[in-house]
């Protein structure tokens, strides 16, 4: 009769298996939250909670990112640098469109205004899914 034995074989140090993890939010940030956790009394899942919140939204931000780079866009544009002093632009329904919630339900959003300021391209871009789909150029009627 063969007798197994297992030994104990010693765990590679907490930075190495969170380098194999991918988990870089961790490696980085452990020690600053475990000091933060102990002055403010945070319980373990609050700990715990923090590392998970910091590497999740690091990931969401690196996805964008890698998004944005695939998408090879010849200039990025954000909302805080756009001219907000057209006279009839409504910065706060246009904000508001920022949102999305149009997608969701399933409405159009049209843009209307002279040729040369890009309400073309803004129309086919917020068509909501589900609705027809134009294979056309030129104008459309509104």
């Amino acid at each position: 009769m063969t007798t197994l034995t297992t030994e104990t074989v010693p765990a590679p140090p907490r930075r190495s298996q969170l380098d194999y993890l991918k988990l870089a939010y961790f490696a980085e940030h452990d020690e600053v939250l475990a000091g933060q956790a102990a002055q403010k009394r945070w319980t373990h899942l609050d700990y715990l909670e923090r590392l998970v919140e910091g590497e999740y939204l690091r990931r969401q931000a690196r996805a964008s990112e890698r998004r944005v780079h695939a998408a090879a866009f010849p200039q990025i544009k954000i909302v805080d640098d756009f001219d907000w002093t057209w006279p009839t632009l409504n910065e706060p329904k246009v904000r508001h469109l920022f949102r999305l919630g149009f997608i969701e339900e399933k409405t159009n959003v049209v843009f209307l205004g002279p040729a040369g300021t890009g309400t073309m391209p803004g129309a086919g871009l917020c068509r909501a899914e589900g609705a027809p789909h134009s294979q056309t150029s030129g104008s459309h009627p509104a």
